[in-house]
């Protein structure tokens, strides 16, 4: 039978729980309302394009975009230019980007948004963690040595049934 020390598991388990927080990550942000009209260059932004951006950005990103999103390269006065991971249509339906830089008039901007953490997914996510690792060490701790009524300890092969003359 398979024997896990304490020490194998809890390695198991941070390992896990590293793995769980690392990849759940991305999916604890949402995008807010911008609060300030100053973004951060570098930081993840989404502009909702209005009519006349929509009718003027067409040749250049497609018909019917409402949203883009990517990161903030530059904002002026006039413009935000984004580097474009992601373009969301009317119907709903998404298109992702390569990270192509896609000037946008203040003009053609009817909203703006940063990333935020969000409280919900962020408590949705790290339940679903601890119920991971949870069963990655129960798990483990089911499927030990089995020697539960010696306290763990190894016990020497019992001694063998033949005897020399």
């Amino acid at each position: 039978m398979t024997h896990f020390s304490a020490s194998s598991v809890r390695r198991k388990a941070v390992v896990t729980a590293a793995f769980l927080c690392g990849s759940v990550t991305a999916g604890c942000y949402t995008f807010v309302p911008s609060e300030s009209s100053l973004l951060v260059t570098g930081k993840p932004v989404a502009l909702d394009l209005n009519d006349l951006g929509r009718l003027n950005l067409s040749s250049q990103i497609g018909g019917d975009v409402m949203q883009l999103s990517g990161t903030l390269v530059q904002q002026s006065a006039a413009a935000f230019t984004v580097k474009t991971m992601q373009v969301t249509f009317l119907n709903g339906r998404t298109a992702d980007w390569s990270g192509e830089p896609v000037t946008i008039g203040q003009e053609y901007v009817r909203g703006v948004y940063r990333q935020s953490i969000s409280p919900s997914k962020t408590v949705a996510a790290l339940a679903a963690a601890v119920a991971i690792v949870g069963s990655v060490i129960a798990g483990q701790g089911l499927s030990g040595n089995g020697n539960a009524s010696n306290g763990g300890k190894n016990q020497p092969p019992p001694p063998s049934s033949s005897r020399g003359n």
